[in-house]
């Protein structure tokens, strides 16, 4: 047997180490015959646990894994025969003829012995319906020919080195094999002493941990297109109801490639096209909490969790690159970017995400989302309602500022200073309030208005894509609080950009307006005026599709324009975030300032392949 049939073996019975399982790794990956080897020992015991009538494999590897059984169970009778006392008799008072017992004889008695009782071992336990003794000689093995029995190959016996050797109960049944069998013979069980007795259980100490069985046998309960089974650097084709081990991964390598993976608790997994997972748990007999439970590590790509209720003490965890998810019982869809990004959504339940790097935190409860991402901080926020993407894309956020630092990132904004029509764009009315938002405010400066202006120009840029914003508008009347884009150089036929306003509050009445300006100096416009009760009361999520082809606006989640008008900008823009006076002769006299325009995120998400893969 070699050190990759051993390391197999002790893989799919749940105690291969995690040095040993790093060496499997490395053999695997070093040799492919070595992998292939691996994969054939999978292969095999994936048929034989699912009882399946037909093997899809070759006669060589049946044979080559029964002989690595029948040395394994070798061993294991050899060190029970070895472990067995001596009797202690008297010797006779009159000596008798018979053979010499010299060393080459008792070589071949104990060889005896031992092909007796693997030959019992092979036959104990396994249940069959009576049947004459065939009277041909047993058929060849084929990959269409079950090994035993007639109906289905039962599991081959896994004899621990301490096994108790027993007396054969009923004839073994030929075996078929491309050598002659073994001579029959009669072993006389061996028995201890008359004063000798079985050893004592081991008592449980005092306050010992409980043992049980962790519900981590992960299965594939459904596949859609290709799909495949990882180990080392080999895949193969992904069957229904096929085991997945701890240290196997699941790929599915495009667009069209979906599987479901379930668990023994009823937790179940969906992955999505273009996704990779590594099961990280197994179905090991473990100490009560805290102790392992299911564990997934997600390369890239997205899935959807239904988690059943965890044990106390034993969460599900799920890894990316960046992040690490704990979960006791929910529904939630977590995304990998590599080096880039790790997304959650929550739909039920909690879940803790906690970012790798530095093992910060943050509880995220149903309904709200989490990003862990260069530059940001990881905070929970309510979840963008995201319109349905291309067939075969996903949405992936390419940016966003939560603004819960203590000042605004000059990394991405620009603070504007200067003179406008009707008041002054100052520097100090632009903040952030320590409480995750920006705040731009409309104030008296002597016997001036003044308000304020930021925008990412020249630092975040993007073409086409969702851009999402959430902003609470102010309510005092007289001053034009508005968020939108902008494109780095006047537009001046549309296609190369457009000043383009996302949402836009003027009066004090509930509307918010939409528009384009595109031309010269802006002299070419269209504007939607949409009535919109409670527009100052609370929050608003505001949003904004642009594909080559048209503009979408939407507030709420809801579609409020559609348009292709001014040819459609085809260029990158930047954020603007402003609030100022144009009308100071009107009804600013009336408001009672200041009055302040508040936003609590900005985020671009873009189109990508299921998974970008990479």
């Amino acid at each position: 047997m070699t050190r990759v049939d051993e390391l197999t073996l002790r893989l799919l019975d749940g105690s291969l180490t995690e040095t040993e399982h790093a060496e499997l790794e490395a053999l695997c990956s070093a040799d492919p015959a070595a992998a292939r080897a691996h994969i054939g020992l999978l292969d095999l015991e994936a048929e034989l646990r699912g009882g399946r009538k037909r093997l899809d494999v070759s006669p060589e590897v049946l044979e080559r894994i029964q002989r690595a059984v029948d040395a394994r169970i070798e061993r294991g009778v050899m060190a029970r025969v070895r472990s067995v006392p001596r009797p202690t008799r008297a010797r006779p008072a009159i000596a008798r003829r018979g053979p010499v017992l010299t060393p080459r004889r008792s070589l071949a008695a104990a060889v005896l012995l031992a092909a007796a009782g693997i030959a019992w071992l092979l036959t104990s336990g396994v249940e069959r319906a009576p049947t004459p003794r065939p009277t041909s000689p047993a058929p060849e093995l084929s990959a269409t020919t079950p090994p035993r029995g007639p109906d289905r190959a039962p599991a081959l016996p896994d004899v621990p080195p301490d096994a108790a050797v027993r007396a054969p109960v009923s004839p073994a049944e030929p075996r078929p094999s491309s050598s002659p069998p073994p001579p029959s013979v009669t072993v006389e069980r061996v028995m201890p002493p008359p004063h000798a007795t079985a050893p004592a259980a081991p008592e449980t100490p005092a306050g010992a941990p409980a043992m049980t069985t962790v519900a981590a046998g992960a299965r594939i309960e459904e596949t859609k297109g290709p799909v495949f089974v990882l180990t080392g650097t080999t895949r193969l084709a992904a069957q229904v109801k096929q085991s997945l081990p701890r240290g196997h991964g699941l790929l599915t390598p495009d667009d069209e490639g979906r599987a479901m993976v379930a668990y023994p608790d009823g937790t179940r997994l969906e992955l999505g096209g273009r996704t990779r997972i590594l099961n990280e748990s197994d179905g090991a007999v473990a100490a009560a909490p805290p102790g392992p439970g299911i564990a997934v590590r997600l390369d890239h790509g997205s899935i959807a969790v239904d988690a059943a209720r965890q044990p106390e003490g034993r969460p599900m965890v799920l890894r990316t690159d960046n992040a690490e998810v704990q979960v006791m019982g929910t529904r939630f869809t977590l995304s990998s970017r590599p080096m880039e990004s790790t997304r959650l959504e929550v739909q039920e339940g909690r879940v803790r995400l906690t970012r790798r790097s530095d093992r910060k935190s943050v509880e995220v409860a149903a309904g709200n989302s989490a990003v862990v991402f260069a530059g940001a901080p990881l905070v929970a926020h309510a979840m963008d309602i995201l319109p349905p993407p291309a067939p075969g894309k996903a949405w992936a956020q390419v940016f966003g500022d939560e603004f819960d630092d203590d000042r605004l990132d000059p990394s991405k904004w620009n603070v504007l200073e200067e003179a406008r029509k009707g008041c002054l764009w100052l520097q100090r009315n632009v903040q952030l309030d320590g409480q995750g938002h920006l705040v731009v405010s409309v104030t008296r400066a002597g016997d001036r208005l003044a308000g304020g202006a930021a925008t990412t120009a020249g630092k975040i840029e993007h073409a086409f894509g969702y851009f999402a914003a959430r902003v609470q508008f102010p309510a005092q009347p007289g001053h034009r609080a508005e968020i939108g884009l902008a494109p780095r150089q006047p537009p001046s036929g549309g296609r190369d950009g457009a000043l383009i306003t996302m949402a836009r509050k003027l009066a004090a009445d509930d509307m918010v307006f939409h528009a384009l300006y595109w031309g010269g100096s802006g002299t070419v416009w269209s504007q939607w005026d949409v009535p919109y009760p409670g527009l100052t009361q609370g929050w608003h999520t505001v949003g904004l599709l642009r594909t080559p082809e048209e503009y979408v606006f939407y507030m709420d989640g809801r579609v409020t324009w559609r348009t292709h008008d001014g040819a459609v900008s085809q260029a990158k823009q930047h954020w603007v975030v402003s609030d100022e006076v144009d009308d100071p002769a009107g009804a600013i006299r009336k408001a009672a300032l200041p009055d302040r325009f508040l936003v609590d995120y900005v985020r671009v998400y873009e189109q990508v392949p299921a998974s970008d893969g990479r």
